[in-house]
């Protein structure tokens, strides 16, 4: 059957005779309703996209290794700020989430945007070892933009009742995006000696093959949840992250090989294997 929802037409599982008309793996975007709100918030999504793929490229925000000599606060309290407003609001939208007993898409989606932030925010606390500072206005406008994120990816989620296939598998991307990216923090973690702060070219897992493998494992989480979400907010949202991390992993590549020159692998990629 088919049904109008938010001014969009959403295929729903028919209960017709006992048989079932499912829509496909990975269903189409849901258009949220031509309102000046709804075309301003797309418009200044692309925007990001754009402008978070060369900004970063140009001049990467100053954290982690590329906070430089601006920093004014300790790196793992400016990481603990970085991600508070994503993890609040995950929070709270998941709690008004579980208020609304025929939404289960929505519940799966802040189940799985409150696991990614409440990872972050353990791995910060206790797995990752920091040296140097960082700036508090960098790490604030980066928690900014992962509230309001997780703010319109929660808005804008299909409320179709049933969850479908396409939920279900983006929540196992997601699974294996964070598990992935997990793994690949805990390998950089335990690079080098808990007392030393003498960077090393990262080892074991898909370091193997890029730069990254944290930020690839990431965008899998992301795109997991994008398609959780069956939003044209959530997949524009994927597209921005993408845009950043690329463009910060070319960075990281570039910074390696200043770093290391020769004795860097010259066949690794920056965040794909074998692609990019």
């Amino acid at each position: 059957g088919r049904r109008e929802h938010g001014g969009a037409i959403a295929l729903v599982q028919s209960r017709k005779d006992g048989r079932t008309m499912g829509a496909p793996l990975i269903a189409h975007a849901f258009l949220p309703p031509l309102t000046p709100f709804n075309v301003g918030v797309t418009a200044l999504q692309i925007a990001g996209v754009v402008s978070m793929g060369m900004s970063e490229k140009v001049s990467p925000l100053a954290y982690s290794k590329f906070a430089g000599a601006t920093g004014n606060i300790p790196s793992r309290l400016g990481m603990v700020i970085l991600y508070a407003l994503g993890l609040i609001t995950s929070l709270a939208t998941l709690v008004g989430a579980c208020r609304e007993p025929t939404c289960p898409r929505a519940v799966l989606v802040g189940t799985m945007l409150t696991a990614h932030y409440l990872k972050r925010e353990f791995e910060v606390l206790w797995l990752h070892r920091y040296s140097g500072k960082m700036s508090l206005g960098t790490s604030c406008l980066i928690s900014a933009s992962y509230g309001v994120s997780a703010l319109g990816i929660m808005h804008y989620t299909d409320r179709n009742v049933e969850l479908g296939r396409a939920a279900i598998f983006g929540a196992a991307l997601f699974g294996i995006g964070a598990a992935g990216n997990a793994w690949h923090h805990y390998l950089l973690a335990t690079l080098r000696p808990a007392d030393s702060r003498q960077y090393v070219i990262p080892q074991g897992g898909l370091f193997r093959f890029v730069a990254c493998p944290h930020y690839f494992m990431e965008l899998t989480a992301w795109l997991g949840m994008a398609i959780s979400s069956n939003s044209l907010f959530g997949y524009l949202n994927f597209v921005s992250m993408a845009a950043y991390l690329a463009a910060r992993s070319q960075s990281t590549t570039n910074w390696y090989l200043a770093k290391f020159g020769e004795t860097y692998p010259k066949n690794r990629r920056n965040l794909i294997p074998g692609l990019f």
